[in-house]
């Protein structure tokens, strides 16, 4: 992304920084999926990748690709915080940036740039991140209270399971969450990690709807839909299989838990008690009628 797109004639930005090798597609899944959702909700938003790396994969060379991509990475901080960040500071316009892969890299440089505090930017979102899991990042020039929302998948990430532990020698904060809660949101996913086309993919790009409905829900900008479907309160399990842990609100009688299922799409909310045991409570398509449901809008 130039310094000239980064929030052209929109109220909202989202930046999605790629990961290893993605930045030499035509198309990033994630960013047309979520440029798909801006446009059926409707919004003035724009959803735009940066690209800091066009190298294509070649799977027969595929150890020095990564080895020389970190390094590239390494210098592209600076270059994000100047040419995106700053300018969407100085035009004063609300931004969100979700960083896939090693993309997360770029973004952990980039907070290293300055001692300033950002005043526009709304969020953060890692999505399967190729960073070791004790890693430490600045949270200097953050929002006061902001927290990195790291969405992480334990059991069906083989790359960052088997590959990166074989690249780097531990595990990656995509696999197992990070260490350091100060920073960090932990939020358990189902993701596997590359994307493989299809009509049922079950990558991270699955998730563009949910948290483009997510920083919406942050800006406090209702998304009309599907009301709820009938429920009938019933006990569930954590959907270790099949269900990507999205968000959690406190309520009088415990938490309420907010999932997605990768197979279907649909949202479900999930009381759990203090006891650890758990209800479905509310489910159906559009994530913001459950929201406004459990009177959170």
């Amino acid at each position: 992304m130039s310094p000239e797109e980064a929030g052209t004639n929109s109220d909202l930005t989202f930046v999605y920084v790629h990961g290893f090798g993605e930045g030499g597609k035509t198309e990033i899944p994630f960013v047309q999926k979520m440029g798909d959702v801006i446009k059926e909700c409707n919004i003035n938003a724009n959803v735009q990748p940066y690209i800091y790396s066009k190298e294509k994969l070649d799977f027969l060379n595929i150890i020095d690709q990564w080895q020389e991509s970190k390094k590239v990475v390494e210098n592209s901080g600076k270059a994000f915080y100047t040419d995106v960040v700053m300018e969407l500071e100085r035009k004063q316009k609300p931004y969100y940036i979700i960083a896939y892969s090693l993309g997360t890299k770029v973004i952990a440089k980039c907070l290293e740039e300055s001692e300033t505090k950002l005043q526009y930017l709304k969020g953060i979102y890692f999505i399967g991140s190729a960073l070791p899991h004790e890693v430490n990042i600045s949270s200097k020039i953050l929002p006061d209270t902001m927290k990195i929302i790291n969405y992480y998948s334990s059991n069906l990430d083989y790359i960052l399971k088997v590959s990166f532990r074989i690249a780097e020698g531990k595990n990656a904060g995509g696999e197992i969450g990070f260490d350091d809660k100060n920073i960090f949101i932990n939020r358990r996913t189902v993701c596997t990690h590359a994307h493989k086309g299809g009509p049922i993919t079950r990558d991270y790009s699955d998730m563009a709807e949910a948290i483009t409905y997510l920083a919406l829900f942050n800006e406090k900008i209702f998304i009309k839909g599907e009301a709820c479907n009938f429920n009938l309160k019933m006990q569930v399990s954590t959907g270790s299989l099949h269900w990507n842990d999205l968000t959690e609100f406190k309520n009088e009688s415990g938490q309420i838990l907010i999932q997605q299922n990768v197979n279907t799409g649909h949202y479900r909310a999930v009381s759990i008690e203090p006891n650890g045991k758990r209800h479905r409570v509310a489910w159906g398509t559009n994530m913001h009628s459950i929201l406004n449901w459990a009177e959170l809008f």
